[in-house]
Formats: structure tokens, C-alpha cells, sequence
């Protein structure tokens, strides 16, 4: 007899098989059952046919789902899954609103094998989603531990994603995950305490329990959403050469406790030799081993395959997909070629099926006897290269546009040839479904189309279209499927592949989607994409490549010559095997116009393969263009690409790329940026988008966008009015520095395209030992040499963007105007307490796992309470163990001795290493003052290091083996994700306001750009005075400045003088002075000092003060002067950075409202020093400071405001 709340599998059956009525009122049949009294989900697959019911839905990625009936746990039949790699089959109940937030869950639960690759995969088998905080709850999944030791270490846990509480799995080596075996399990999620219980075969595992203090990710508490969603079944999230068979049987839901059945008695074979499902309409992917329906991805890029572009692009297409709704398209201009290669092809036995929805929107005409492949196989062996897939056009054979289908190859003792045939036409613009079998057997490629047999397609060993010898396989090792039509040819192809599959088993072909009432495009007259991000070659109104000429000249284009000369190069092209030169002495110019130009729209895109042997470094200024656009308007001549050189900005050679015009109402004007340094003797392709609407330049650079150097309307670099387009009627593209110059230049220009779509540029050839005229010069690492993010806020009026987001906590995020590091504005985030603001890219991918970054960083006040809080600034993760890594934290330690005792330190948590922070008390965290972080992550060697204002701080390096950490090695997830901002991990009393500027993550070294230099002074005073001996703020000094301003008034033909009413302006002047220091080891004493400055009224921006502009209402300067003893004390040097002394002052200038600053002041007084560790505490007795409010063009006078500032204090060092 069970215990009570159990039902035996017997008993549920014969409960089952009772009676007709109680079968069909399934309602009825559980209230009378008090085993199953409270349930209100149940499955257990006996009555289906198929895995379709009205109860539920089953979502498959790259898998499928059907009736099991070799292996049920219980009664005759079970929920089969089979999975491919990271894909996914999940059940989903139609209906799912647990009474109270908390239910019990039950599943008999089989996997063939679980996943011990790549490191650290997870997976789950149910998921819990609703509305809230955005987590993602797993009851049930588990994950592969490398090295523990026990069975095949992969291991069951309860685990979570999406909240706060991140991405985890409380994985326990106790509970190993064991291959090819039934587990019944029980679960118990409890809003009460936001926990998860869980049995395994009826007995409990408290080791897997969580709750909402206790689980496995961020120090935060576990909140659970409002359940609405359940799913049930397979998700392994990471890349795996894996599949999976995964079984389901007895799923129940309930308000109570369930119970487990008695399962059947273990078959004689297992689930993983079961025969696939016999409906042959249904892909078994019992031997699938690769597939791709493009579903998941958002740009042709993947880990399983690559994709060789040789004057072609590839994008995701969602406008015409043969099934679901996405496919991959090609764009291939003349013979150039697409082709989509899997990492790894090895088939069994060398033989193999293949399938794919294969569409062309025209295929070729010209040259006669053009022919294409569509799928190639290459190996090792005689050199043949097998098509499966391919065809050629036939003149003259009277069959449509005389286009056909057939197998081919090339290569190998066969020669080259294609078995064609005019019972199979190639028609233009249609999907066909092509599946093929190579067959080692007898060296034969069978052939169906749209699941029709194509018999006369068939070659085999001795039959086909070659040479009178045996057609013999390589071993085969490399497939490439896509285009190329191996004759040049004016034509250019748009070609979509959907549905890719390759198996040692017959595949079948999908449902194809109904066709849309327009195909993508026709090749001929088709306009380009909606989506403007799709490379598409369909709008193409000019090309040069320079590949067929022996001279500089053409009908489609002359070249204007001014003290230089234009000649073809064969030494450096940077595609193909030529491109143009021209040489031009100083001021020359040589410059390459279309015969005929205009846009359509007066809009449209450009790009060039661009070479510059020099850049001008002398005169000062001096600026050069390299594209020119002018037309009929105002005289405006635009220059999409060119530069200029600015001396002083310690970046490379101070030459930079920026968008400029000259000679219209804008005037002569280079926007140029110190992010993007133009570096000597090497290729950019340069891609830009010329907007009429908006009057807008946008520019990529090596294929990333380069928002930095957008130009619009309003918003240039040139005189305060609107950029206006004129007309655009001509371009002139190449090589002219205005101003005379000593140099000489060697300049060179490939690939030249203008289009009304975007162009993507081509794959460059290998660089060459050597240049046209001197030896190649390697990038110099400055910066913008590999920038693939960057972010300098300049262009923003709110805290938004399509590259980035902002996770916000008990936060807000916005333009700061007032303080910007560099430029006129920088991003500004508020934060209150733990909570946290994250600026995260939208897209994150660094290259060989290694990456600089760069930020400008101010933080106002750093948190000294509770002890030991710490912070992070920039945060990574990915895929792997685990490990978040932050380049960029601190941590506060009492009792050091040092300032406010916060300092900086690199630091990581979840993973192996734990959680840790390497701060150093040689790296104080001052406060309200930027400081620009550069940060190395290197993969190799699992290293992180840093450089400050451009010094770098070795002891701040950590690595794989000496960091801050447990004693294992760090050891780098594969990083998909960063985070750059403000989080306190700990509850706090304080808030606190940062402030980033300058963002920028590049594959080289970027550099720090110059700041801005703050703004000077001029009146009004009070003085706060340092208690002796003790270490508390004591000041308790307001400034009021009475503000009378004059202003004038014009009445008439005359100006009058007018004085305005007097207005009161309120400055609370706080600064927080420590009155105990420590000695320097000079003998200097030196103690710290932090100001506030608040409740500025009328706030800046307003209108309430005449005469002054709305910007500087309500503020003033301020100057702290030090004294000892009534006589000026001078002050040797101070931290806040660009507020330098000057005497016994320091002056800074209010900002929005909010001004602060803070940091170490040395003053010019003896004191006793022994050493860094014993040197004791100073007393600052005597020093006084008094606050002088300083303004511009108006009158003030000064009143004490007495101790109005004891609100304030408790944010004071």
C-alpha cells in the first residue's frame, strides 16, 4: 500500500481504465482519486497518438517531439525529445496560475547523455517565468563541472537567469546527473520563503534546496515573479558537438504534495538504439549531424560555420524564408561567391544526406555556357571537387531561359563538367528543396527535388558528365553550400538558403512557408531591402575595381591633376590583383570623378579601400579630404572622408578622421576625433551613408559604425546654423591637402562603389611585405586602431541608443552637461543605495576572448559604510564557470590609514576564484574626481591590467594564478557580456552620483583623451575651521551671495540703462574637512578634503536672472583658501585632478546645481615622518579654510549663514 498522497502506476491505471464517463470527465475522475485531489496539470502521453495536445504546446528549436513507445517510465507510452547541439523541445501548458505563487511539480524524467562539452554547460528540464524581476527559475537542470572527480561530472541543481540574482546553477557533486536512467522528481516552489525543495525517486535532497538568502548567484535576495509560465523538457544553453534523446513521462502540478509511481521494469535495449518515428514526413534526427534554419540569429555569423565573401555580403533575410521566418541571404556580385562552410564535416563512412531550400532570384545568361554550384565537397585524394547541387545555361536549347539543373565537378581526373539536363530547368525566384545523397558505396550523388526523385540526375562511379575515367571520392573533409558562378558575367545574384541539414539518414523536406506577394528582390528592377542594415548590391550605380586596366583612365570616370600624377598598382591592391595610385606633392590634388552623378533622393551610400602612405604633421591644422560632394544650393561643398592634424593630443601622430565641408553658410570646418586616428600606410575601408533627410553623414570604418563621427543638421562642426544639402551633381574622390605642406603623399583607392543601398565592405588580401613606395608600417595602436564599441555621448539628449542599454535599479540615467570629461556632455547616473545603473552594448563579442577598454570615471562620494563595501565599474561575463569579472571595483577597508581608506582593485565573484576584490592602498578611490581607467583583458594568461591618467599600476595586475581569490586558477569564460557603471553590492546609506564619458573597447591599446580644463573665478566669503585633533567634518558655514545685476533694456531707438531688481542667490558651501592627516615622506602633511555645494537657487537653466545667460544662473565660482594660524597656509599639491592650486586656494566652478569634488590635500608644513606603516596620524589643529563666492559681470556681497549646512554633513569625508 503507498503512503498516503502516492498512487501506484497499477492504481492509476485501473483508476484510468475505470469507466468511459470518469475517461471522459477527467475532472471528476481527479476528485474522486485523493491521490491526485489538488492537481490541476496532468500528463501522461497514454491516450495521444501524437505530441500535440489542446492542453499544452511543445516548442522546438532544432529538435523534434513524438510519442515514445520502447521506454515509458510508466503504463505504455512516454514524451520523446530529440535535440540537436544547443536547440531545445519544451513543453508548455496551455493554462498555468499556481494558487498562492507555490506548487508541486513531479516529472520521471530520462536523458540519454548529458553534455561534458564545452566546460561548464547547463542546462534545465523545467523553467518558471512571469512578472517581476525579470528571473527565470529552474527547479530542475544541472550543469558540467570540469575535474571533480565523480562519474562523468555533470551534476543536478536548482539554478536561475534573468534577475537580479544573475545567472546560476547550485550544482552538488552529491546529486551526479547519470546517463541513459529514469529519475522521478519532485519539486516544491514556496512564495512563502522563495524556496525550492527537491525529492529524487521519493527521497529528499535538502543539499538542493534554495531560498531567498541562500541560493547560488548574487549577493541580493531571491524574489520570485508572479508565475504565469511553465516549461517542461530540454535546454542545454551552451554550443555542444551533443545531442540529446530526453524522455518525459507522469507530469503533475498540484497545490500538494504527489508523489512518485512504480516505474516499469527497465527494457532489455534503451531509448538511444530506438528506431526514429514512423512518419517519414517528420525529420527523425536520429543521424542529423548539422543543421541550421538561421531562427536564432539576428547577422550571418555562428560557431558552427563560416561564411568566404569574395565581392558578396551575407545577412539574415525575414522577408521570404522557405519555412519559419528566417533565412540566410547572399548578395554576390558577377562571379564573386558566397560560401557557408561548417567548422567541422567529417561524415561517417564518407557518405551522407544533405538538404536545403535553395532560392535564386535570376540565374545567368551571359557568358554561354556559364555554369554555378550551389554545394561543393572537397578532400583528400585525386583533387575532384563534387557538386551535388549546380547547373549551367545551355544556349539554344528552347527550354525557358535555357537554365538547368545538374551534378558536376572539377578538379580531378573526371575534369570539369556538369551533368545537366533539360528536363530539370533552373527557373528564376522560386524555392526548390534539395536533398542528396553521396553514396561511397559506388561513388554515386542521387538527386531529389521538392521530394520528388530525380533519377536522370544520378552519376555514379563509371556514369556522369566528365572524362571517360572512373569518377572516385576523396575522403571527404570540407562542404561548402551557397553560390558561385564560375565565369564573370554582368549578372548579380541574391540567393536565399533556409532549412540546411546533413545526416547518415534520409532527411525529408519541411513545409515550405506560403510565398510572400513579392519575392525579396529581382536582381534587375527589384529596389533595395526595407531594412536599411542589409547589404544588398541590387542599388549599385557606380563600381570601379581597377582589375581590367592598364591605365588610370576610363570612360566612366577622369581624374583632375594638380602637381601629381594617377597610375594603376599592382604591388598593393587591396582586393584582386589591382588597384589606383596616385602620387601628389604637397598641396596637389588628384582626384577621381564619375562621368555622371546623381543620387536618387539625393541620398545614397559610398565606400572605398583607402591608402595613405603619411599624413600631414606640419602646418599646424593642416586638413585633407578624400571624398567631396557638391551640387546646386548654397556653395556647400561636404567631405564624407577626410581629416585633419591637430597638434597636442598625444594620440599617435595627432591625425584624425572626421566628416567636414566648406564653402557654404557653415563655413571651412573638419569634425574631427581623437578616436579615430588616421594611421600611416594602412588600408580602411571606408563606408558612408550621405542622408538627405536630416542632412546626416554617417561613416563605418572596417565594417563597425563610427557614431562618433556623425554629422547632421544641427549638429556639426561647423558655424551655428543648419548643414543643408544642395543638390549633389558631382564626387570627386582621391587625395587634397589644402594647406602647403613638405609632404609628399603615395596614395591608393580600391573598390569604389556608390549605391542606393548599403555595400558592406570585401575581405582584403593578405597585407604585402612590401608598399608602393615604402615599407609597410604595422598599426601604431592608437586609438580607434581596432574600436569596435565606442561612446562619447556627445550626440544624445537623453540616456538612450540602439547600440547600448541601461539596467537601472533604484536608479536614473541621463545627459550630464555640466561636467562632462571630454567635450560637452557625458552620461550621469544616480544612484541610491545598492541599487545600480549598467550601461551594457547591445553586441559583445571581443575577438580571441582579449580586448582593451577605456573609460572616463567620476564617482562623487565613495561609500565608508558598512565596512568592507565594494563596488564595480566595469563588469564582464559569459560563457563558461561562472566567473564575473570586474577590470574595474574597489573596496572600502577601515583602519588603513589612507584618505577615506577606499580603494581601487580589480575583483570577480561566481565563479571557482569566489568573490574578491584586489585592492591596493597605493590606489586611494578619491572622491569627485575623474580618473581615466584603460584596462587589458588578456586571455592569455588570464590577466587584467590597468593603467590611471595614462600611468599604468602593475600592482593592480591580477592573472590566472596570483589574484585576490581562493587558491585555484581564473580561468576566463568566453565573454559575451559587459556592464560599465555604478553597482554597491552592499546596503548603504549613501547615494551616489557618477558620472562615464569617453567609453571605447577596441582590439589595440586606445589612449586617454585630454580633458576638458575647468572653467576660471571672482567674490563673497566664510570660513569653517578644523577641529583639533579630530577626524570629523566640521564645518558648518553657509554662503549666500546677493546677486544685483544690471542690465540693458533697448526702448526704442535708444538704450537706456536699466538696474534690475536684486535677486538672491543661496550657495550652501560645505567643505567637509578631516581634521587629522597623516605625514607624506617628504614631511609634508597632508589631510583630505571633499566640498559640496547645494540648493544653488534659481537653479541654472532658468530665467530668473537678468543680464546673465540661462546656463550660468544661479551659479558662481568658488575659492578655498587655507590658513594656519590666521597667515595663508600654501598648498603643495591636491588630487582632485584638474583643480590645481594655486597659493593657499583651490577654485572649481559649480555645475548643474551639483558641484563636488574631493581628495588629498599636501600642504606646505613640516611634520614628522618615520614610515608607511607606522607613521602616525597628524593633527590639522590651527588650519582654517574660508569659502569666497566668485562671479563674472555682477555685483555681490557676502552673509554669514550660520550652521544651515547640518543636513548635508553626513555626506561629507
Amino acid at each position: 500500500m503507498p503512503p498516503s498522497g502516492r498512487c501506484t502506476g497499477q492504481r492509476r491505471h485501473s483508476l484510468r481504465k475505470g469507466t468511459a464517463l470518469l475517461a471522459a470527465a477527467a475532472g471528476t475522475l481527479l476528485a474522486a482519486t485523493p491521490a491526485f485531489a489538488q492537481i490541476f496539470f496532468f500528463e501522461d502521453f497514454e491516450t495521444v497518438t501524437a505530441a500535440v495536445s489542446t492542453q499544452w504546446t511543445i516548442e522546438t528549436v532544432n529538435a523534434t517531439a513524438s510519442i515514445d513507445t520502447t521506454n515509458p517510465a510508466t503504463g505504455k507510452q512516454a514524451l520523446r525529445l530529440d535535440v540537436m547541439g544547443n536547440g531545445r523541445a519544451l513543453l508548455t501548458p496551455t493554462a498555468f496560475a499556481p494558487a498562492g505563487n507555490s506548487f508541486y511539480g513531479r516529472v520521471n524524467l530520462f536523458v540519454d547523455n548529458f553534455p561534458t562539452a564545452p566546460d561548464f554547460s547547463h542546462w534545465m528540464n523545467v523553467q518558471l517565468t512571469g512578472t517581476g524581476d525579470g528571473t527565470m527559475l529552474r527547479p530542475l537542470g544541472g550543469q558540467f563541472i570540469p575535474g571533480q572527480g565523480v562519474g562523468q561530472n555533470t551534476f543536478w541543481g536548482v539554478g536561475a537567469d534573468g534577475g537580479p540574482t544573475g545567472d546560476w546553477t547550485n550544482w552538488k557533486t552529491t546529486q551526479p546527473a547519470v546517463n541513459g536512467q529514469y529519475v522521478c522528481f519532485e519539486y516544491f516552489v514556496n512564495a512563502a520563503d522563495n524556496s525550492v525543495t527537491v525529492s529524487m525517486d521519493g527521497v529528499p535532497q535538502p543539499q538542493l534546496t534554495v531560498n531567498q538568502t541562500s541560493h547560488g548567484g548574487m549577493a541580493v535576495d531571491l524574489i520570485f515573479p508572479v508565475w504565469n509560465k511553465i516549461q517542461m523538457g530540454w535546454w542545454n544553453f551552451q554550443a555542444t558537438p551533443f545531442n540529446f534523446v530526453v524522455l518525459m513521462d507522469d507530469i503533475a502540478l498540484s497545490t500538494t504534495p504527489i508523489g512518485c509511481p512504480v516505474r516499469n521494469t527497465p527494457p532489455a535495449t534503451t531509448t538511444t538504439t530506438a528506431a526514429p518515428p514512423a512518419a517519414t514526413t517528420v525529420p527523425t534526427m536520429q543521424g542529423l549531424f548539422f543543421t541550421e534554419d538561421f531562427e536564432g540569429l539576428t547577422v550571418a555569423t555562428s560557431a558552427k560555420w563560416t561564411i568566404e565573401t569574395v565581392n558578396a555580403t551575407a545577412s539574415i533575410d525575414t522577408t521570404n524564408p522557405a519555412t519559419g521566418t528566417q533565412a540566410l541571404r547572399l548578395d554576390v556580385m558577377g562571379n564573386g561567391r558566397a560560401l557557408l562552410t561548417p567548422t567541422a564535416f567529417a561524415p561517417a563512412g564518407n557518405s551522407f544526406y544533405g538538404r536545403v531550400n535553395l532560392y535564386v532570384d535570376n540565374y545567368p545568361t551571359s557568358p554561354n555556357f556559364s555554369h554555378w554550384m550551389n554545394v561543393q565537397l572537397t578532400g583528400t585524394g585525386d583533387g575532384t571537387m563534387l557538386r551535388p547541387v549546380g547547373g549551367q545555361f545551355i544556349p539554344g536549347q528552347g527550354v525557358g531561359q535555357n537554365t538547368f539543373w545538374g551534378v558536376g565537378a572539377d578538379g580531378g581526373p573526371t575534369g570539369d563538367w556538369t551533368n545537366w539536363k533539360t528536363t530539370q530547368p533552373a527557373v528564376n525566384a522560386q524555392y526548390v528543396c534539395f536533398e542528396y545523397f553521396v553514396n561511397a558505396a559506388d561513388n554515386s550523388v542521387t538527386v531529389s527535388m521538392d521530394g520528388v526523385p530525380q533519377p536522370q540526375l544520378t552519376v555514379n562511379q563509371t556514369s556522369h558528365g566528365g572524362m571517360a575515367v572512373d569518377l572516385i571520392f576523396p575522403v571527404w573533409n570540407k562542404i561548402q553550400m551557397g553560390w558561385w558562378n564560375f565565369q564573370a558575367t554582368p549578372f548579380n545574384f541574391v540567393v536565399l538558403m533556409d532549412d540546411i541539414a546533413l545526416s547518415t539518414t534520409p532527411i525529408g523536406c519541411p513545409v515550405r512557408n506560403t510565398p510572400p506577394a513579392t519575392n525579396p528582390t529581382t536582381t534587375t528592377t527589384a529596389a533595395a531591402p526595407a531594412a536599411t542594415t542589409v547589404p544588398t548590391m541590387q542599388g549599385l550605380f557606380f563600381t570601379e575595381d581597377f582589375e581590367g586596366l592598364t591605365a588610370a583612365t576610363s570612360a566612366k570616370w577622369t581624374i583632375e591633376t594638380v602637381n601629381a600624377t594617377a597610375s594603376i598598382d599592382t604591388t598593393n591592391p587591396a582586393t584582386g590583383t589591382q588597384a589606383l595610385r596616385l602620387d601628389v606633392m604637397g598641396n596637389g590634388r588628384a582626384l577621381l570623378t564619375p562621368t555622371a552623378f546623381a543620387p536618387a533622393g539625393n541620398s545614397f551610400y559610398g565606400r572605398v579601400n583607402l591608402y595613405v602612405d603619411n599624413y600631414p604633421t606640419s602646418p599646424n591644422f593642416s586638413h585633407w579630404m578624400n571624398v567631396q560632394l557638391t551640387g546646386t544650393g548654397d556653395g556647400t561643398m561636404l567631405r564624407p572622408v577626410g581629416g585633419q592634424f591637430i597638434p597636442g593630443q598625444g594620440v599617435g601622430q595627432n591625425t584624425f578622421w572626421g566628416v567636414g565641408a566648406d564653402g557654404g553658410p557653415t563655413g571651412d570646418w573638419t569634425n574631427w576625433k581623437t578616436t579615430q586616428p588616421a594611421v600611416n600606410a594602412q588600408y580602411v575601408c571606408f563606408e558612408y551613408f550621405v542622408n538627405a533627410v536630416g542632412n546626416s553623414v554617417t561613416v563605418s570604418m572596417d565594417g563597425v559604425p563610427q557614431p562618433q563621427l556623425t554629422v547632421n543638421q544641427t549638429s556639426h562642426g561647423g558655424m551655428a546654423v543648419d548643414l543643408v544639402f544642395p543638390v549633389w551633381n558631382k564626387i570627386q574622390m582621391g587625395w587634397w591637402n589644402f594647406q602647403a605642406t613638405p609632404f609628399n603623399f603615395v596614395v591608393l583607392m580600391d573598390d569604389i562603389a556608390l549605391s542606393t543601398a548599403p555595400i558592406g565592405c570585401p575581405v582584403r588580401n593578405a597585407p604585402g611585405t612590401t608598399t608602393p613606395g615604402v615599407a609597410v608600417a604595422s598599426p601604431t595602436g592608437g586609438a580607434g586602431a581596432g574600436v569596435f564599441f565606442a561612446e562619447d555621448f556627445e550626440a544624445l539628449t537623453t540616456a538612450t541608443s540602439a547600440q547600448w542599454t541601461i539596467e537601472m535599479v533604484n536608479a536614473t540615467a541621463s545627459i550630464e552637461t555640466a561636467n562632462p570629461a571630454t567635450g560637452k556632455q557625458a552620461l550621469r547616473l544616480d544612484v541610491m543605495g545598492n541599487g545600480r545603473a549598467l550601461l551594457t552594448p547591445t553586441t559583445f563579442a571581443p575577438a580571441g576572448n582579449s580586448f582593451y577598454g577605456r573609460v572616463n570615471l567620476f564617482v562623487d562620494n565613495f561609500p565608508t559604510t558598512p565596512d568592507f563595501s565594494h563596488w564595480m565599474n566595469v563588469q564582464l561575463t559569459g560563457t563558461g564557470d561562472g566567473t564575473m569579472l570586474r577590470p574595474i571595483g574597489g573596496q572600502f577597508i577601515p583602519g588603513q590609514g589612507v584618505g577615506q581608506n577606499t580603494f581601487w582593485g580589480v575583483g570577480a565573484d561566481g565563479g571557482p576564484t569566489g568573490d574578491w576584490t584586489n585592492w591596493k592602498t597605493t590606489q586611494p578611490a578619491v572622491n569627485a574626481k575623474y580618473v581615466c581607467f584603460e584596462y587589458f583583458v588578456n586571455a592569455v594568461g588570464n590577466s587584467v591590467t590597468v593603467s590611471m591618467d595614462g600611468v599604468p599600476q602593475p600592482q593592480l595586475t591580477v592573472n590566472q594564478t596570483s589574484h585576490g581569490g581562493t587558491a585555484v586558477d581564473l580561468i576566463f569564460p568566453v565573454w559575451n557580456k559587459i556592464q560599465m557603471g555604478w553597482w554597491n553590492f552592499q546596503a548603504t546609506p549613501f547615494n551616489f552620483v557618477v558620472l562615464l564619458d569617453d567609453i571605447a573597447l577596441s582590439t589595440s591599446p586606445i589612449g586617454c583623451p585630454v580633458r576638458n580644463t575647468p572653467t576660471p573665478t571672482a567674490t563673497g566669503t566664510t570660513t569653517t575651521t578644523a577641529a583639533a585633533g579630530g577626524g570629523g567634518a566640521t564645518s558648518t558655514t553657509t554662503v549666500t551671495v546677493l546677486v544685483t545685476s544690471t542690465v540693458t533694456v533697448t526702448a526704442g531707438p535708444t538704450t537706456t540703462p536699466t538696474t534690475a531688481p536684486a535677486l538672491t542667490v543661496t550657495h550652501m558651501v560645505n567643505p567637509g574637512f578631516s581634521g587629522s592627516g597623516w605625514c607624506t615622506a617628504d614631511g609634508k602633511l597632508t589631510t583630505q578634503l571633499s566640498v559640496v555645494v547645494s540648493s544653488v537657487s534659481p537653479s541654472a537653466g532658468g530665467t530668473a536672472c537678468p543680464g546673465v545667460p540661462a546656463d550660468e544662473c544661479g551659479l558662481a565660482q568658488i575659492q578655498l583658501s587655507a590658513f594656519k594660524d590666521g597667515a595663508p597656509l600654501n598648498i603643495v599639491s591636491w588630487s582632485g585632478g584638474d583643480k590645481v592650486p594655486m597659493g593657499n586656494s583651490i577654485t572649481f566652478t559649480e555645475t548643474n546645481d551639483m558641484p563636488y569634488f574631493g581628495g588629498n590635500v599636501v600642504f606646505d608644513t613640516a611634520c614628522s615622518y618615520t614610515d608607511a606603516a607606522t607613521s602616525p596620524a597628524v593633527a590639522a589643529a590651527g588650519i582654517t579654510f574660508t569659502a569666497t563666492a566668485l562671479t563674472q559681470s555682477v555685483q555681490v556681497t557676502m552673509a554669514d549663514g550660520g550652521s544651515a549646512l547640518a543636513a548635508v554633513q553626513a555626506a561629507l569625508a
